[in-house]
């Protein structure tokens, strides 16, 4: 090896390594999708300055039909959630919301406590190319009671389907 080969080397070493500026648009700024999304079931996330994140999502297969849906949220925030109450909108195969359902109300979700809610839809509502969308409808802290605007939650959804076609 000759003298400026190694200098180069050297110099190659002793430089810091850059860092990279994180913004809004970059990818790994942006949320990632629940576990357990794919085009039968996924989530939004109507509410993403809020306390409560959506982490996983599931497809509960029965022995008979027809499936139970299940979504598992957490409290990311550092005060407790008063209450909070999740919803599930079926999709048709073209983004179109065919119907909304409301979960039931849970209460007291301490910081970082995790929680876990299943739902029913009947065969009649559903076809095989719709899907499930989960979404935090309303929820209340001791700041302020916060509730979802329908036109940013359908816009969302329509966003988010389009993300996850339909096979």
């Amino acid at each position: 090896m000759t003298f400026n080969t190694i200098a180069a080397l050297l110099l190659m070493w002793s430089v810091a390594p850059q860092v990279t500026k994180m913004t809004p648009d970059s990818p790994r700024f942006m949320n990632e999708d629940p576990r357990g999304s794919t085009w039968k079931v996924f989530a939004v996330d109507t509410h993403d300055t809020g306390p409560i994140a959506v982490v996983e999502v599931e497809e509960v297969r029965q022995q008979n039909p027809p499936s139970h849906w299940a979504v598992i949220v957490q409290n990311r925030g550092l005060m407790p959630v008063l209450t909070y109450r999740m919803a599930a909108a079926v999709v048709t195969g073209d983004n179109k919301i065919k119907g909304t359902q409301l979960l039931q109300v849970v209460k007291n979700l301490k910081p970082g406590q995790v929680s876990r809610q299943q739902i029913k839809i009947f065969p009649t509502i559903l076809n095989p190319t719709d899907r499930v969308v989960f979404y935090l409808s309303e929820a209340t802290t001791d700041v302020a009671p916060w509730k979802a605007d329908k036109a940013a939650v359908t816009g969302l959804i329509t966003a988010m389907a389009a993300r996850f076609p339909v096979p």
